[in-house]
């Protein structure tokens, strides 16, 4: 655990070497967006983290009736400081702060992560209507911020959606336009492959490929561990749980 651990942190000192420190800013302070600044806070490669949220000002429904705003960058300001209080702790030596879209104009890259949560019972693909709406809401605040180098990675779901949505909002080059897709998926399938057959996870080899919702496929055909191919162990599983089953 301790080797892999020096190893990552070895890789990222190299990386910072070779790239330089870079920004990230992080667009909605949710409980996805918290960890993904709370992540990137701890990477040695990053610099700076800028975080944005919501801010809604006050105004008439179709019926006249006053709608009261909403501002989120208080709770912004309040885990910017909680961050940076506990940087003596981490690895990493970059900032937290929490400011509006400007704070883009040099970031290396934007991640988006702002929209409605999943309910239960319901689809990714449910919330498109309320999630394309909020993205691109987004991406017209963002467009005049962005660089030409920055890149947008789009965490909101459905991600492969609203990676195009966003890619049309902003007129960019879609290499600069990234959805997060299958990367979780296949970290849980690596995680489930390694529970069932009691190896660590970190040595398994799995990928989730397609739409990152109910159409996904896992590509059992392709997936090993260190040395193993694994296509065989988990049919051989899925046999004796069929057995079991049955009796």
């Amino acid at each position: 655990m301790d080797k892999i651990r020096e190893l990552g942190l070895k890789g990222a000192e190299k990386m910072a070497k070779v790239f330089g420190k870079k920004k990230v800013v992080v667009v909605g302070d949710g409980r996805v967006g918290s960890s993904a600044v709370f992540a990137l806070f701890q990477q040695s490669w990053i610099n700076e983290v800028g975080v944005i949220d919501v801010v809604l000002p006050g105004h008439k429904d179709e019926n006249g009736e006053w709608v009261k705003g909403f501002n989120a960058m208080h709770n912004v300001e309040g885990d910017a400081l909680d961050m940076n209080d506990g940087a003596s702790f981490l690895n990493g030596n970059g900032r937290v702060e929490g400011c509006d879209y400007s704070i883009c104009d040099d970031a290396d890259a934007v991640v988006i992560t702002s929209g409605a949560p999943q309910k239960p019972g319901q689809t990714r693909l449910e919330l498109l209507g309320a999630n394309a709406s909020i993205v691109a809401g987004v991406c017209k605040q963002l467009k005049s911020h962005l660089n030409d180098h920055c890149v947008v990675i789009v965490v909101s779901n459905p991600c492969d959606v609203l990676a195009w949505v966003a890619y049309k909002t902003l007129g960019i080059d879609s290499k600069r336009v990234i959805g997060s897709g299958c990367v979780l998926d296949s970290s849980r399938l690596k995680q489930e492959i390694g529970d069932d057959l009691g190896i660590d996870y970190r040595s398994v080899n799995a990928t989730i490929i397609g739409e990152h919702g109910d159409s996904e496929v896992a590509a059992y055909s392709a997936s090993h561990s260190t040395k193993t191919y694994l296509l065989l162990h988990l049919f051989t599983q899925l046999i004796d749980s069929t057995i079991m089953e049955t009796q």
